[in-house]
């Protein structure tokens, strides 16, 4: 009896396999050529929403805006910047990058008076220190099935810093340039396969340099 069941159960798969071939043949498309290896890539093609790291030769610009933190200052100021990514091999990106840091401001603070300090009333005190950088380095992104992509990043700035100072009616000025190394991360939160939300963290450290901390956040857009 059970042989007899299992010979009917192949004559109907048979049957069945038959008539799909038929029908291919009256289409004109012919047997299906569908492997599982096949159809497993389809599948994760279409769970893979978003591409898991920034494809070789693509560009990506991003915009950041953020706060910072100078070692000898004790509260955190704004900074704002932007970047380019190109996309290479191995998961890797070469970025250039700038950014303007505020590092402190006071303004319209009163002084009084002083006979020693012609020139000098209580009409005006202010003070401006900023933070201009600019650099270039290379970015590792690291391969997940996620729309968020974090990664590595490390390379070397030109630091510039610029102080202006007015009391009264007189003013001063300087500025300088140094060589910094930066290291951080981040990620990459994709909202469509070319654009999301942004989240670095960097730091910076020169010859003759505090330490620098930048955080922000932004957007990107990687280009077709």
């Amino acid at each position: 009896m059970k042989r007899l069941c299992f010979l009917v159960l192949v004559v109907a798969l048979s049957s069945h396999q038959l008539t799909r071939l038929h029908a291919g043949d009256l289409t004109g498309q012919g047997a299906s050529q569908e492997t599982p290896a096949m159809a497993g890539r389809e599948v994760c093609s279409a769970k893979k929403l978003t591409p898991t790291t920034l494809p070789s030769g693509k560009v990506q610009v991003g915009i950041l805006f953020g706060v910072n933190r100078f070692q000898v200052m004790g509260m955190a100021k704004p900074s704002a910047g932007g970047e380019t990514l190109i996309g290479l091999p191995h998961n890797l990106a070469v970025h250039g990058d700038a950014s303007w840091n505020r590092i402190f401001g006071l303004h319209g603070a009163g002084l009084a008076p002083s006979p020693q300090s012609p020139g000098i009333d209580s009409a005006y005190v202010g003070a401006d220190v900023n933070l201009y950088d600019a650099g270039s380095g290379l970015l590792w992104s690291i391969p997940n099935r996620t729309r968020i992509v974090p990664y590595l990043r490390g390379g070397g700035s030109l630091i510039r810093l610029t102080v202006g100072v007015r009391l009264g009616e007189q003013s001063f000025s300087d500025s300088g340039n140094r060589f910094a190394g930066s290291f951080g991360g981040g990620a990459r939160v994709h909202m469509t396969r070319e654009s999301g939300l942004l989240v670095d963290l960097r730091a910076f450290r020169g010859i003759d340099m505090l330490w620098l901390v930048r955080c922000g956040g932004g957007f990107f857009y990687q280009f077709k």
